[in-house]
């Protein structure tokens, strides 16, 4: 992240981070950069706002992908995450390039039925 220039604050404040989806909770927010060697980095941060419990959102995201991760199942790379001071936090994954939400794709047509058995067989290993 340093090679970047981000750090906890910058998430928030980065000219280069751009939110493709507000909701009241959160951003959807992608970033577009170079490495220092010039190759090309696409990174995909969720910003949420302050939290008021013990756990903030970015909490419950890591807590719920390190699950992903104890059973083996595919995910996407975590790059970072974190907590500011006033409460707000953020998670970054890796380019998501591949990975496509469940309502997407089954607002685009995928049968519903073709996702069932995948998502009872994620629930079974968790």
């Amino acid at each position: 992240m340093r090679q970047i220039g981000l750090n906890a604050e910058a998430v928030f404040t980065h000219p280069q981070i751009v939110a493709w989806r507000r909701l009241p909770d959160r951003e959807n927010c992608t970033l577009d950069t170079k490495l220092g060697d010039g190759r090309p980095m696409r990174l995909h941060v969720k910003r949420y706002a302050p939290a008021r419990r013990a756990m903030t959102p970015a909490d419950h995201e890591i807590a719920g992908h390190a699950l992903l991760v104890e059973h083996d199942i595919p995910t996407a790379l975590l790059a970072g995450w974190g907590v500011l001071n006033d409460r707000r936090s953020f998670v970054i994954f890796d380019d998501l390039a591949g990975y496509k939400p469940a309502d997407k794709l089954i607002e685009s047509g995928f049968s519903f039925d073709r996702l069932s058995q995948a998502m009872a067989d994620l629930a079974a290993r968790l």
